[in-house]
């Protein structure tokens, strides 16, 4: 079974197109060449190599069976994620942090920089362990275990953001207040499940 439409309100910002279970686009970019209605951009900090593939190709599956153009960018570890934030100032509708990366600056303490140098912008702390405190203490909207529920959590997230950034508002939830809800959270976590499957095989 496809994902289902109402997981994205994409009508709030055109007529859907339908694509084909295989419109997997291999890169991301601004121009919707394709009829893709909402276009967010994403920053996925992580060291781990196979963790990127995963995500990136699942988001871009949930995206293009929605219409969302995903432009994902990555960064291996936090001195890179505070380059394009801090230095390049690029603005993201969310930005993945893992909390262990194995470097001098753990994802906690680059949340705290991006924050303390004025980044607003939604991020989510990200563990492959039950320990993901911290991250709210320096200002991350949430805090992610890895894991099938993850690449849902984050997809509905930068939809959300999205979204709310058409009405100029700035608060990251992982929920849909606004528009048509999504089915049961037991569909769509199959669904996001299923898309984690192909993304891997």
């Amino acid at each position: 079974g496809g994902i289902p439409t109402q997981l994205v309100t994409v009508e709030k910002i055109g007529e859907k197109k339908e694509e084909g279970e295989d419109g997997v686009q291999s890169g991301a970019g601004t121009e919707n060449n394709d009829g893709l209605e909402l276009t967010a951009d994403i920053l996925v900090t992580d060291d781990d190599e196979t963790f990127i593939f995963m995500i990136k190709k699942t988001l871009r599956k949930l995206g293009n069976s929605h219409g969302v153009n995903l432009n994902i960018d990555v960064a291996s570890n936090g001195q890179e994620a505070l380059h394009k934030i801090v230095d390049e100032k690029s603005k993201y509708a969310v930005v993945t942090m893992d909390k262990e990366m194995g470097t001098e600056m753990d994802g906690i303490e680059t949340v705290k920089r991006m924050r303390d140098a004025g980044y607003d912008g939604c991020v989510v702390g990200v563990s492959a362990s039950d320990h993901t405190g911290g991250f709210s203490s320096v200002g991350a909207d949430k805090a992610l275990l890895k894991g099938p529920a993850l690449v849902k959590k984050v997809y509905s997230m930068i939809v959300e953001k999205k979204l709310e950034a058409e009405k100029k508002t700035s608060k990251c939830s992982d929920d849909q207040s606004t528009g048509d809800k999504p089915q049961s959270p037991a569909d769509v976590e199959n669904d996001a499940k299923e898309a984690t499957v192909e993304a891997t095989s």
